[in-house]
């Protein structure tokens, strides 16, 4: 639109431009842990049905239209780049996306609030190396559907979401190609379980990748979030008091894999996964284990069209 590569638009289903692509397109057979949590998954361990009810819907339907930075939205979004041709600053390259979405993945929309997100980056190569530096930001005034009430306590309620941060990405493509690229984010939900209580937190991740040969790919990653104290056990609503808390969240994953083309679409991949949770409460919980562990190995293979 008017100037060639530099505003383009966009509507339909759009994936969320973050930093590195959320979904199946990356590198990796398990997904980012900040692309993927919410608010819920950091502060407890009960599902989303223990916190939100909505008149007629079911409980997998919650589930669907619950909001994830990796999942596809509808929506409307502008991007575009500025080249030195353009901008007349060499080798300086600046990318940029604005929209629109529901907000609710790839469902009818489920209110009548509409999220919006940015992101800018600019990416600077120098022979065989570039850097990109970039920041991401994502706003909505109201997560959750406009009946949305906690079947605790039976009070309507609604959640204002913040995810926002910077990020930053190494290549070098001679004479081996290495990447190294990190993703920070600050999270914060104003009403996480119904009782009034904002959950905010910050993690991300660091990924390096190495191509020894052309057909070989060798990654590791490390992923993180940090919660702050998070406590609605003292909020007492019609009668009803909150359950979460005081929790001091601490989660984090470790991945190592390898993947090996065969052709430019077939891939064979082997990776395996670490993963801790510490909810870390003041005082212990029963219903609130303190630490958990996961290990988890995938082999298979990836084709794509």
């Amino acid at each position: 639109i008017f100037v060639q590569d530099f505003l383009n638009l966009k509507a339909g289903l759009i994936d969320l431009p973050t930093a590195f692509s959320p979904l199946p397109r990356r590198l990796s057979f398990f997904p980012y842990l900040i692309y993927e949590a919410t608010a819920l998954d950091v502060i407890s361990r009960r599902g989303l049905e223990d916190f939100v009810s909505v008149p007629g819907i079911e409980e997998g339907t919650l589930e669907r239209n619950q909001f994830r930075l990796s999942k596809g939205q509808v929506g409307l979004q502008l991007f575009g780049r500025a080249t030195p041709s353009l901008h007349r600053i060499p080798d300086l390259y600046i990318d940029y996306v604005v929209g629109v979405v529901n907000g609710n993945n790839i469902n009818v929309d489920n209110n009548t609030t509409k999220d919006v997100f940015g992101r800018i980056a600019f990416t600077y190569p120098i022979a065989d190396i570039s850097l990109t530096v970039g920041g991401f930001g994502y706003y909505s005034g109201n997560t959750l559907d406009g009946l949305t009430s906690n079947p605790e306590n039976g009070a309507k309620y609604r959640n204002r979401l913040w995810r926002v941060g910077p990020d930053i990405s190494l290549t070098l493509n001679a004479p081996v190609y290495i990447n190294i690229y990190s993703q920070i984010l600050f999270g914060r939900d104003s009403n996480a379980t119904g009782f009034g209580k904002a959950a905010t937190w910050w993690g991300g991740f660091v990924q390096a990748e190495v191509k020894p040969l052309r057909e070989l790919i060798v990654y590791a990653r490390y992923d993180w979030i940090n919660g702050d104290r998070f406590n609605d056990t003292n909020v007492t609503i019609n009668g009803v008091s909150g359950t979460i808390g005081p929790v001091n969240p601490k989660l984090w994953d470790a991945v190592v894999g390898v993947q090996y083309f065969l052709y430019d679409n077939f891939k064979l991949i082997a990776e395996y996964r670490h993963g801790k949770k510490e909810l870390r409460p003041d005082s212990p919980m029963v219903s609130q284990p303190s630490k958990t562990d996961e290990d988890v190995v995938f082999a298979g293979f990836r084709l794509a069209f």
